[in-house]
C-alpha cells in the first residue's frame, strides 16, 4: 500500500510541477482532480493505518506545517488548492484541442484556456477573455450553440455561433 501511495504522490508532484512550469497536465480536468482526490483519500488511509510509525508521524507534521504555511499569504495557496479540487470548470473538445473556462488561482480573472492534447497529457497553448461578445452581449462557452475550428499555418481560429450571429477568436500556434 505504501508503494502505491508513494507512486500516487510522485505522480501528483510531477503533475503540479509540469503544470506550473510548462502548462502541461493530464488530459481533461477530471483526471487531475481524480489524481488529487485519490492522493488525499490515500493520505488519510495511510496516516490512520500506519500512524504508529515515526516516519508517518513526521509526514503528518510536515503536511500540517505546509497547510499552516499556505494560510499565511492571505490563504491563497490553500484557496487555490480548494478551488481546484471543488470547482467544476466547463470545457468543450474540438478535434485534438480543448477550450476550458476557469481560473488558475483564487484571485485570478476567469479566462478561456486553449489546450492541445498530447496522448494522455495536454499543454496549455493560449488564453483569451472569459466571455465571448456577440452583438454587445457577453456569453460563456456553455451558452454558445456551436463552435468550429479552422486551422491556419501559424494560428487556430475558433468561430463561436449563437443563432445567426458569430464571434471569432484567434490563437497563435507555438
Amino acid at each position: 500500500m505504501l508503494k502505491g501511495y508513494l507512486t500516487i504522490t510522485i505522480l501528483l508532484i510531477v503533475d503540479v510541477v509540469l503544470y506550473l512550469t510548462s502548462g502541461i497536465s493530464l488530459i481533461g480536468q477530471i483526471s487531475d482532480k481524480v489524481l488529487f482526490w485519490t492522493w488525499l483519500i490515500l493520505t488519510a488511509i495511510v496516516i490512520i493505518k500506519y500512524f504508529k510509525r515515526r516516519l508517518i508521524k513526521g509526514y503528518l507534521v510536515f503536511l500540517g506545517i505546509l497547510l499552516m504555511l499556505s494560510l499565511f499569504p492571505m490563504a491563497l495557496p490553500f484557496l487555490s488548492i480548494f478551488s481546484f479540487a471543488t470547482e467544476n470548470d466547463y470545457e468543450v473538445q474540438i478535434e485534438n484541442y480543448r477550450l476550458r473556462e476557469g481560473v488558475k488561482s483564487a484571485i485570478a480573472i476567469p479566462k478561456i484556456y486553449l489546450l492541445q492534447e498530447w496522448g494522455f497529457l495536454e499543454k496549455e497553448i493560449g488564453e483569451t477573455n472569459f466571455t465571448i461578445e456577440i452583438d454587445n452581449q457577453y456569453y460563456k462557452i456553455d451558452e454558445i450553440e456551436e463552435i468550429s475550428l479552422s486551422e491556419e499555418k501559424d494560428s487556430l481560429s475558433f468561430e463561436f455561433r449563437l443563432k445567426e450571429k458569430s464571434a471569432y477568436r484567434k490563437f497563435k500556434k507555438e
